[in-house]
């Protein structure tokens, strides 16, 4: 007897195959990376509890934040609950005080530069601005050093890099004209802040030759969008603005980039720009 063999309707079709790809679909899992940075700032925290509260404030704070970027990242239910899939348990931190506060901001930036080429890129931004805030509570002397194994192949990241260039090279002009009105006890740290500057204009224009970049400044800076300076106290506050917008310009590079070692590169120099105070460097 023959049978005729009817195809399914297409609904079932759809159906069916909205309910096999809804059962493929694996569940979100919390990354890694972010949940090592939970424990790094939750056991910075305890350790520095005694020896640097305000640290240790910090890094609190930056456990919470690192916990709702993973909830964010995972996503949530009907119920408004993170999938049990995502659930982070971590161990009970059990760190021992620490006297030592550079050593374990350092440990904690070190961490950070570690993961920060590891994470979902929508996480650098979070990260990269946690480095910076550290960096307030870091007393190294040295500037970043380049690494030997960057190149700046991306043309994104070489855009970047020349923007960068010019910056350095206007503000260290800038700073010139603020020296000329600064209190001589601010002169020193303007000094250095200029060769800093200068500093990261030779890093950036070493990058940069290979593609026909020139590192030499312009002519014709000027203080446009800046306040000028007339006396000690507005050479003060053009000092502080440049030093910020420059901190900030390289964080932006930082979260923009395509090179994983440029990437690090920017945000040590994001942290260190915005550490230039007296007696850093």
């Amino acid at each position: 007897m023959h049978v005729e063999r009817r195809l399914p309707p297409l609904a079932a079709l759809i159906l069916g195959g909205t309910l096999l790809l809804s059962a493929c679909t694996p569940a979100p899992k919390a990354n890694d990376s972010l949940v090592a940075a939970v424990g790094q700032a939750r056991f910075d925290a305890q350790a520095l509890r005694e020896s640097a509260p305000e640290v240790a404030e910090l890094r609190d704070g930056h456990a919470e934040e690192l916990r709702s970027e993973i909830d964010r990242l995972c996503g949530f239910a009907e119920d408004n609950r993170v999938p049990e899939s995502c659930a982070v348990s971590l161990p009970e931190t059990t760190a021992s005080p620490s006297f030592d506060v550079q050593a374990t901001v350092s440990q904690g930036q070190a961490e950070i530069l570690d993961i920060i080429s590891e994470v979902p890129v929508e996480s650098v931004p979070l990260l990269a601005q946690q480095y910076v805030e550290l960096a307030r509570f870091d007393a190294r002397a040295a500037a970043p050093r380049v690494p030997a194994d960057l190149t700046m192949d991306s043309g994104a990241d070489r855009s970047t890099a020349t923007d960068l260039l010019d910056r350095e090279n206007e503000s260290a002009w800038m700073l010139g004209v603020a020296l000329a009105y600064a209190d001589p006890s601010a002169s020193g740290a303007i000094t250095d802040a200029i060769s800093a500057h200068q500093l990261r204009a030779e890093q950036l224009t070493g990058l940069l030759a290979p593609f026909g970049v020139s590192g030499s400044p312009a002519a014709g800076y000027s203080l446009s969008g800046y306040p000028e300076p007339v006396d000690a106290g507005s050479a003060s506050e053009l000092f502080e603005v440049i030093q910020r917008d420059t901190a900030q310009a390289w964080l932006r590079a930082a979260t923009v980039a395509e090179n994983d070692r440029w990437r690090v590169f920017a945000t040590e120099v994001a942290g260190d720009a915005s550490g230039e105070t007296p007696g850093r460097r």
